[in-house]
């Protein structure tokens, strides 16, 4: 094969390569398209319809998800739906929607983009939306935190907050690390029998709920409920501390 001819293909690969490159804005326009539907599915009432295209779009932002050069594009028409934060390292992202079930609750589906140790692209389900998954780990993630240990160790901090009924509220936290192209929760970092830490509150006495990230301090009030009333007060204020790699209360 001479010169040119080994040109030629060379330059054909490259052609058919950036033919096979996905075109993130049209995929972008198909999922704000699904979720445009799912809204109205709501609206109307039904399920089926709710059901079919709740899954879809879960399944659209999946799949863009684990492309290559997707953790680099903004989504910013996307953004002006959907909650989407991103860690100060610029690690991970969390895409968070409301999944528009039917009926009194709320539920939240939320998606966990990361960057791999060569800059590939995967993703985590932190909360699929399904009713039936009453935890409290179905929120709309606000804010993403960095923690580090004495071992050096990096951990992620995700503040998230949700409702499952009328004038209800929770706050949760949970905390991720990154290992060997994996997003892992921890399962020791709080003084829980839980991985997560939630607090329930009211629009009455919501959760009131600050991080200190210079001294990496929890503050809230704990609101409390009162039986002779039947409704909440405002509680307590309690704080936790960061230590030793887990949240503690002194």
């Amino acid at each position: 094969m001479n010169r040119i001819g080994f040109v030629l293909i060379v330059i054909l690969f490259a052609i058919l390569d950036l033919q096979a490159q996905i075109d993130f804005g049209q995929v972008e326009q198909q999922i704000l398209d699904t979720y445009r539907i799912l809204k109205k599915a709501n609206l109307e009432q039904n399920p089926e319809r709710q059901q079919i295209f709740s899954e879809k779009l879960k399944s659209q932002l999946m799949h863009v998800l684990l492309q290559e050069g997707s953790y680099y594009y903004p989504f910013l028409r996307l953004k002006q739906l959907i909650k989407i934060v991103e860690s100060p390292d610029k690690r991970i992202r969390v895409f968070s929607w409301d999944a528009f079930c039917l009926g009194n609750g709320r539920t939240v589906c939320s998606i966990a983009q990361f960057r791999g140790a060569r800059n590939e692209s995967y993703f985590h389900v932190l909360s699929d939306g399904k009713e039936r998954e009453r935890d409290y780990k179905d929120v709309f993630i606000q804010e993403i935190y960095l923690l580090d240990t004495p071992s050096n160790d990096l951990y992620y901090l995700f503040l998230g907050k949700g409702s499952h009924g009328v004038g209800q509220e929770h706050t949760t936290l949970r905390i991720f690390s990154l290992e060997h192209n994996q997003l892992l929760e921890c399962a020791h970092c709080f003084d829980s029998k839980t991985s997560y830490w939630s607090v329930e509150g009211s629009t009455q006495y919501p959760v009131e709920l600050t991080y200190n990230a210079r001294r990496k301090q929890i503050h809230y009030y704990q609101p409390t409920f009162n039986f002779k009333t039947g409704a909440r007060e405002k509680g307590l204020h309690h704080q936790l501390f960061w230590k030793n790699g887990a949240f503690r209360s002194y």
